[in-house]
Parts: C-alpha cells; structure tokens; sequence
C-alpha cells in the first residue's frame, strides 16, 4: 500500500454559501425527496432497537446533568 501526501494543492474552495442556487443540486439526479432524510433520526428509523446486555456488578447507566445549567446560562447572558 502506498501513501502520497499533498502539501500544495491546486484548487480553490467556496463555501456552499456562494453556490448559485441552481449549482447545489446536480442535474440529472432523481432527489426522490420523499426517501431523503432530513435529520439524523431518519437514518437510523428502520433499525430495530438496540436493547443493551445486562452486565453484572455494573450500575444502571444515569444521564449527567446539564452541562449548561440554568444558573451558568443566567450569569453568561
């Protein structure tokens, strides 16, 4: 296996940003707008539920608080 790294490369990047709005979608490609997720959730909506082994010795797992309280959030605004 061969590895070749690129210091200088030529191009030029644009931000999406700066697309023209007719240059974000390619031609020709059915988007089929329908089946296209529109958030993290739908990638995984047909996966069965992921149920956990029980592990002995070991606790229930317990979410941390809020790692932005109300009292931080208050004292930052």
């Amino acid at each position: 296996e061969e590895y070749t790294r690129y210091n200088q490369v030529d191009g030029t990047l644009t931000p999406e940003s700066q697309f023209k709005e007719r240059d974000k979608k390619l031609r020709g490609f059915d988007w089929r707008e329908t089946e296209r997720p529109t958030s993290v959730e739908d990638l995984f909506k047909d996966d069965p539920p992921l149920e956990l082994p029980k592990i002995k010795g070991l606790a229930d797992y317990v979410p941390p608080k809020d790692f932005f309280d109300e009292a931080l959030i208050e004292r930052i605004n």
